[in-house]
């Protein structure tokens, strides 16, 4: 049983351990098409997740439809039902038409949580829509979002189409081309982009023992889901995780949570965030033995590589275990520290992922028992 350091060994010749393939990666993933409740559907991300899984080394292993569950699915090890479920959400946060004005403009309303600033302004931003006689995702048009805040208003969600048309279906997301300065990463939706990298590089790495993995009898299915975001005062989050509880037995080492947790509770650039109770009170909590094995974990590699994950002790939203604890105990709440979520253009540190890639396949491997613990 190889140990912590050696586990970790062959991620240094990985590609993405290189900062610059890292964000291009992120980047691929944050630009591609992925409305909440369509991400699946061809021309959007999955498509994009495919081919990242090609240049890791692992071609045809993604279920683009895992189990009629619309979310997609990538299986580890034995040929069985799932013992750990990692979830990681594809969709984006967005708006959808209200009233369509002109061919060029429309009134919008969240399907999302709205985090912008309070003060009025434009945004870039895409339409998206569903192609029938292509059959996939396409972009309608791009151009600007406007936010207007009146005191005592609600506030006013507005598209203006600058290239292209605007129809009533269209979904509106926000759309800002990856860029990458010194170690800070800033895109349009790295919630939940920069989770999805983390996981996908994650998973490649555990690949590596998936020998191991089938001679222990684990299963490990990282679940990119489609349907966590929802606006925020509906109280429902995570339907992507809850429609896979409906595929799946209860895993029996339980389900971990990889999103983005808001900057300012943790620092950008101390590596992964994770904590122990979602929403500070306001969701599940894990475990007394998880949290001991996670903070054990966390000094362990924190020791072999600095600031690689750092522990929030204060509020992070909640996410797709929202919809999982239904049917799976929650082991991990897992998060990149990113600024201005929901707000446009979103930063972070890239070290961060590489935290949480390491921390993420290390804390995996231990709860298989793929790697010595302590």
């Amino acid at each position: 049983m190889p140990s912590l350091n050696e586990f970790l060994g062959p991620m240094m010749d990985a590609p993405f351990a290189d900062p610059r393939w890292l964000a291009d990666l992120v980047g691929r993933l944050a630009e591609a098409p992925s409305p909440t409740g369509s991400a699946i559907e061809p021309g959007g991300i999955v498509d994009v997740l495919e081919q990242i899984l090609v240049d890791l080394g692992l071609p045809a292993r993604l279920q683009r439809n895992y189990r009629n569950t619309h979310n997609a699915g990538l299986a580890l090890g034995a040929d069985k039902e799932p013992d750990l479920v990692i979830c990681a959400h594809l969709d984006k946060p967005g708006y959808c038409v209200a009233e369509l004005r002109s061919g060029k403009e429309a009134v919008l309303y969240p399907v999302s949580a709205v985090r912008l600033p309070g003060n009025s302004g434009e945004l870039s931003a895409v339409a998206t829509r569903f192609d029938l006689q292509k059959g996939c995702l396409t972009r309608g048009s791009s151009g600007r979002f406007l936010v207007h805040f009146a005191p005592g208003k609600a506030p006013e969600f507005r598209y203006l189409a600058d290239v292209g048309s605007l129809c009533v279906e269209d979904q509106i997301t926000f759309f800002h081309p990856a860029r990458l300065e010194g170690t800070r990463l800033t895109v349009n939706s790295l919630d939940d982009s920069a989770g999805v990298a983390a996981s996908v590089s994650a998973a490649a790495l555990l690949s590596l023992h998936e020998e191991q993995l089938k001679r222990f009898g684990k299963c490990i299915l990282f679940c990119f889901t489609d349907g966590e975001e929802w606006p925020g005062e509906s109280q429902i989050f995570g339907m992507g995780a809850m429609r896979l509880g409906s595929a799946i037995p209860p895993p029996s080492i339980g389900a971990i949570t990889m999103d983005t947790h808001t900057a300012g509770e943790v620092l950008p650039g101390r590596g992964l965030s994770y904590g122990f109770v979602v929403g500070r009170g306001m969701g599940p909590g894990t475990p007394l033995r998880h949290r001991a094995l996670l903070l054990g974990l966390e000094r362990e590699l924190n020791a072999l590589h600095p600031d690689s994950v750092q522990r929030n002790a204060g509020y992070f939203s909640r996410s797709d275990e929202f919809g999982f604890v239904r049917w799976a105990r929650l082991v991990g709440a897992f998060g990149i520290p990113v600024e201005n979520i929901h707000g446009g253009p979103e930063t972070c540190d890239i070290r961060d992922i590489l935290g949480g890639i390491r921390f993420l396949a290390a804390y995996c491997a231990v709860l298989t028992e793929v790697v010595e613990n302590g």
